[in-house]
């Protein structure tokens, strides 16, 4: 039997018996709005989404793929860009939406409805929203530039100047001339980098001689000069004045080209004194090659002492000066960067070859270069697969204007399973990291700084498993003096001086942590290069040394301070941590037991105390 005629609605629509809908109320509402205003409010959300997702995409493009590949950014940006503009000029209205209840049915009058875009003012109105999607798209692109090779290209720090080598020469020739020493030489070598701009990468050692001799002279004002020649293979002469030309002042350098049938030492001779009973003392670079010693010697004969390179002069490179330290400041940053790159790309069952080449390639994307072997998941050689207990040990350092970066991080992957001991020991070496941080002040001994990390390791019962030394002088070689060991006593800290910071823990078949961080002394204090987190430079061990206050019983508990190493760690490892260190919670209500005058049970267990609540 059929529904009756006249109980049917007006409109002859059958009734729709259900209650309205979350979504159907919420339609109501939007359609109280004025029409008008819903448009432009839909269309601006369109233009600001798809701005937001132009921008992104050319950051992402310009951080994961090489330089060689990035002319494809425009492209993909323009398509993207013009794809939003057609969904924008295409909308002509809002449908309606008809929204019926038992009784009654509920429509946008077509009158509120917004007007097409194909009126009169359609040009204007869609030059408009063109102009403010590009505007979104470029804000947002540029608001956080991409770690590309053209951003680094542009944020690199100017390389060192003529004029400074000019002074390095000066300052040597007049620290010789005060030692009474006759000259200074060296074969290329970082010493040769730093005084003439030519390294052993730039001129490659062979059989033949190619060796700086630099002498301190007294003008007849009464000043130092400083003298260069350089004995150069004669077909070596135009290249060696090409490399030369930046370093070294064109009235001040005389080459000294010999032939193959010639000995290259013969030149020298005049470094010898004219009188018999007068000695003379001259001073060979310490990286200079034994035999390169030797035939020198033999060429200047006995009245000659040939001597290793003294302490002040060793100095002269261990103190940096402004401009190197930002060059330092610069590739460090840039090393950090590539680190953080790399993260995303690693992932279970991959190999330490595989990470290896996913480095280089981290590395070609920012516009550096760098070593094939300086990525070993895990710390090891062999070519092993990453597993879910594994952490992961990167130790790498890229180079920019002949001045290298060490920085080391150990962290784990997002979908990792590491043993709860394996994240305590990663504590501990982080303490240890910020203990020697801490303890380093203007005049302090190396061996002081040494000493602070490894007290804190041995507290938790593994010195014999902290095995090399702290750290060693960065610049223009990844290690240089000075050096952080517990037996350097008489090597103090100096504004100048820059150190690596890398203690570690090394238990041999199970884990294997280290945490580096390079840092430079100045008059105010310490800072790190590479610190790209809130912690300021710190005068006086600012906020890494702040504790909360006034907790419960007056016992303070320990503030875990951010720290550098853990810049980039995956979330699930942060809280693997935290959870790690849950047993600190116990010691602290051992405290507070303690001090209400109860005896909290303490028993001896592995590593040190535990405590039995």
């Amino acid at each position: 039997m059929g529904t009756p005629t006249d109980v049917l609605p007006a409109n002859n629509h059958t009734p729709n018996l259900r209650k309205p809908l979350l979504r159907d109320k919420l339609s109501m509402q939007w359609h109280k709005l004025d029409a008008v205003r819903f448009g432009l409010l839909r269309k601006a959300i369109v233009v600001l989404t798809f701005g937001f997702l132009a921008g992104s995409l050319s950051r992402w493009v310009n951080q994961s793929i090489p330089p060689s590949a990035t002319h494809w950014t425009p492209i993909l940006e323009i398509i993207l860009i013009n794809y939003a503009i057609v969904l924008i000029c295409v909308s002509q209205h809002v449908p309606s939406i008809e929204h019926n209840t038992i009784d009654h049915k509920e429509e946008v009058p077509e009158d509120t409805l917004p007007r097409s875009w194909h009126k009169p003012s359609a040009a204007q109105s869609r030059l408009l929203w063109s102009a403010l999607l590009w505007i979104t798209f470029y804000y947002w692109k540029l608001r956080a530039p991409p770690v590309s090779s053209s951003f680094s290209i542009d944020a690199a720090p100017p390389l060192i100047s003529s004029a400074t080598f000019h002074q390095r020469q000066l300052t040597l020739a007049r620290t010789l001339y005060a030692q009474n020493i006759s000259a200074y030489i060296s074969e290329p070598s970082p010493n040769s980098a730093y005084y003439y701009n030519i390294s052993a990468a730039d001129w490659h050692l062979s059989e033949r001689s190619f060796i700086f001799v630099l002498t301190p002279e007294v003008t007849t004002e009464g000043s130092t000069r400083a003298r260069v020649r350089v004995v150069v293979p004669s077909f070596e002469e135009t290249r060696a004045k090409t490399q030369l030309n930046i370093a070294v002042r064109s009235d001040g350098i005389e080459y000294l080209p010999w032939e193959e049938s010639e000995s290259p030492y013969e030149s020298l001779k005049d470094l010898a004194p004219s009188k018999a009973e007068h000695r003379s003392t001259v001073l060979v670079d310490e990286n200079a090659r034994v035999l390169v010693a030797s035939e020198i010697q033999a060429a200047l004969g006995d009245g000659v002492d040939v001597r290793a390179s003294t302490r002040e002069i060793r100095e002269l490179r261990e103190r940096k000066t402004e401009e190197e330290l930002a060059l330092l400041k610069y590739v460090n940053e840039m090393t950090l960067h590539a680190i953080r790159l790399l993260r995303p790309k690693l992932h279970l069952g991959i190999t330490e070859t595989e990470a290896q080449a996913l480095l280089v390639k981290v590395y070609d994307s920012i516009g550096f270069k760098v070593k094939t072997n300086a990525a070993l998941p895990h710390g090891s050689s062999a070519d092993r697969v990453l597993q879910k207990e594994d952490l992961v040990l990167v130790d790498t350092g890229a180079s920019y204007g002949g001045y290298v970066a060490d920085i080391t991080r150990t962290f784990a992957l997002s979908n990792s399973e590491i043993p709860k001991e394996h994240l305590e020991i990663w504590d501990l070496v982080r303490r240890a990291q910020q203990a020697a941080y801490d303890r380093v002040t203007l005049g302090v001994r190396a061996s002081d700084i040494d000493l602070a990390a490894r007290q804190v390791i041995a507290e938790d019962g593994l010195a014999d498993k902290f095995t090399h030394r702290l750290g060693h002088g960065i610049g223009l070689e990844g290690h240089e003096a000075p050096y952080l060991h517990a037996g350097n006593t008489n090597t103090t800290i100096l504004p100048g001086n820059t150190f690596s910071n890398e203690p570690g823990v090394y238990i041999e078949g199970q884990v294997g942590v280290r945490l580096e961080d390079c840092w430079f002394m100045d008059t105010d204090g310490h800072a790190p290069f590479a610190r790209l987190d809130k912690m300021a430079k710190s005068k006086n061990h600012t906020a890494h040394n702040q504790t909360k206050k006034a907790h419960k019983n007056g016992i303070k508990k320990p503030k875990l301070n951010r720290h550098p190493s853990m810049n980039g760690v995956d979330p699930k490892f942060r809280r693997n941590l935290k959870f790690a260190q849950l047993g600190t919670q116990k010691l602290l209500r051992a405290q507070r037991k303690e001090a209400n005058g109860e005896e909290p049970e303490v028993k001896k267990g592995k590593g040190g105390l535990k405590i039995v609540e």
